[in-house]
């Protein structure tokens, strides 16, 4: 999940038909913190501290709208929501959060109106990248037990488009056996740092799946500005009642590449040309997070010697040698490249 916003207007007095305008009913936020630079405001500090207010509001709705999205969405690309946020500046410009419109208004009444809400529907529609899906798959569309292959033929689309129909519309890529094992492993240890980080080392094929989206959907964002996953959003993990694997995997994803991106779109661009987004098993450079060890755990031995013989034992009675007490001392001896369950 990706979480964007777009400060609008902010509500003064008059009625505004220039959109650069601070002497009018409304302004755009542009306009305001241009005005409040002149002041000598710390504007980047108050945007801080309302995308905040804004993170840590979605934060207490993740576990009901996720719900809602896994019973009443059949893709995961198909779930975007826009949310309209109202946010007071009280005289010492804190932001207090005054309520959230689940359908906030895209009437217009003004040149400012227009000038705004447009380039707003604009940029949500692509960003959410709608597509339609191909009307010939609603009475049979593919299960989840299909193939890549066979889903491909149902869709009847051109080869050209088959990569983009597979990727967006293909409930039938679920996760393999392997890649459960990591998303299991990861939210067992999801509040150590240091080995979230190691999520985007050997990537898996829903991983790449789920990173191509997100960089595609980034680059159509137009002036949306995304604030959830960012390279600094570790600190809002321990908000979750339990952080979303998908949620570490798109974080610690733009850690890793905030400072080179081209880095990052170079990487999966080479998978895209593998088509590894569409294998199925294990992660990439050939390892596994399910692959066994062949090696049966090395037993390493000490031995305490113990003279059995008593001082009232006769001579010759006790012929038994000296007992050996074995201590065992077990050594998994593991692939150092496994991440095992806990």
């Amino acid at each position: 999940k990706q979480w964007y916003q777009r400060r609008v207007a902010i509500t003064a007095g008059i009625k505004n038909e220039d959109e650069s305008s601070i002497d009018s009913h409304k302004w755009g936020i542009t306009s305001l913190w241009r005005y409040l630079e002149i002041g000598g405001v710390d504007v980047n500090a108050i945007k801080a501290k309302i995308n905040a207010i804004i993170i840590k509001t979605i934060i207490t709705s993740v576990a009901t709208v996720t719900s809602l999205s896994k019973a009443n969405c059949t893709y995961r690309h198909t779930c975007h929501e826009l949310f309209g946020f109202d946010i007071f500046l009280d005289q010492n410009l804190k932001p207090w959060l005054i309520e959230v419109n689940i359908s906030p208004s895209l009437h217009t009444s003004s040149t400012l109106d227009k000038h705004i809400k447009y380039g707003l529907v604009r940029d949500v529609f692509n960003t959410a990248g709608y597509m339609v899906p191909d009307p010939n798959t609603k009475s049979s569309r593919p299960s989840a037990t299909d193939s890549p292959k066979r889903i491909s033929t149902q869709l009847n689309t051109e080869q050209d488009d088959i990569s983009d129909r597979l990727l967006y519309f293909n409930p039938g890529l679920s996760l393999s056996t392997d890649e459960k094992f990591k998303h299991s492993a990861f939210a067992q240890r999801c509040w150590d740092a240091n080995f979230i980080s190691t999520i985007t080392d050997r990537l898996t094929p829903d991983d790449a799946r789920v990173l191509m989206k997100f960089e595609d959907e980034v680059s159509r964002s137009g002036d949306l500005e995304l604030i959830f996953p960012t390279e600094s959003s570790s600190k809002y993990l321990k908000y979750f009642a339990h952080p979303n694997y998908y949620d570490i995997l798109l974080l610690q994803w733009r850690k890793k590449y905030a400072k080179d991106p081209q880095k990052g779109f170079t990487r999966l661009q080479k998978m895209a040309e593998n088509k590894f987004q569409f294998q199925r098993g294990g992660a990439q450079n050939g390892s596994t997070w399910l692959r066994r060890t062949t090696h049966k755990p090395v037993i390493k031995t000490s031995t305490v010697s113990m003279d059995t013989k008593r001082t009232n034992e006769k001579p010759g009675e006790n012929t038994r040698k000296p007992a050996h007490f074995t201590k065992k001392e077990k050594s998994t001896d593991c692939d150092s490249a496994l991440i095992p369950l806990l």
